[in-house]
């Protein structure tokens, strides 16, 4: 993928190819995105504003966009560059809860944390597309730290487990879809994690007494064993 910047400081710090007079602005428009998450902006000053609203953060961006003559295409790279040092940060933090992932209550600490980037996410599009719009595509935006592949698999595995069973968090199939894409992990891959993840999570509600039998699991459950006995649909 693009060689992007991994870390905000060197961003803000205007000696830089990106157009620094909308990457501050930009990062901190984004972090309304992931509350309390970004301390690298803390020396830059207090944010723009108490509430964000998306019309109003679009036109404060627009008008810096104008105001610089920034291209559109310099805009959507300085937003692929800021973004991708953002999301650095909030997985590397998601990743730190996985330590106390065989805990009582472990995996919804990490699925909530996965939530946060997942939230930011689709904040960051949303001021993408208001900002830049749809006439620039840039690639991607895909977890390019330091995180060995198994830490990635290991947070993907938490998050299916949660969204097979919508046992945790704002989980679900549609998210987790989201979630591969940005971890960067390969669609067979993620099959297969999912559908581990699915069945441990049935063997530890049925331990738990949760199953008396499918009624007790509801419909959900009987669908599930049906797609997992090669039963749901043509694959």
């Amino acid at each position: 993928g693009p060689d992007r910047a991994s870390a905000l400081p060197p961003l803000l710090a205007g000696d830089t190819a990106h157009p620094a007079a909308l990457a501050l602005p930009l990062a901190q428009y984004l972090s309304y995105g992931a509350p309390g998450r970004f301390r690298d902006l803390d020396p830059f000053g207090p944010l723009p504003v108490d509430k964000y609203v998306l019309d109003d953060a679009v036109a404060a961006l627009t008008g810096t966009v104008d105001a610089a003559a920034i291209s559109p295409a310099d805009a959507a790279e300085t937003f692929a560059n800021v973004a991708n040092a953002m999301v650095i940060t909030i997985v590397e933090l998601a990743s730190l809860t996985l330590v106390d992932l065989k805990k009582e209550g472990g995996p919804a600490v990490t699925v909530r944390a996965l939530d946060v980037v997942i939230d930011f996410m689709e904040h960051a599009a949303g001021l993408f597309l208001g900002v830049v719009g749809e006439g620039v595509t840039i690639e991607p935006v895909v977890y390019s730290g330091a995180l060995a592949k198994g830490k990635l698999e290991q947070l993907f595995s938490t998050y299916a487990e949660a969204a097979a069973l919508s046992s945790a968090g704002k989980a679900d199939m549609g998210r987790l879809d989201d979630l591969l894409h940005l971890l960067g992990i390969k669609e067979k891959k993620a099959e297969g994690i999912t559908q581990k993840a699915t069945m441990k999570g049935l063997m530890n509600m049925m331990q738990e007494g949760g199953a008396d039998g499918e009624g007790g699991m509801g419909p959900e459950f009987a669908e599930m064993m049906k797609e997992m006995a090669g039963g749901g649909g043509e694959g």
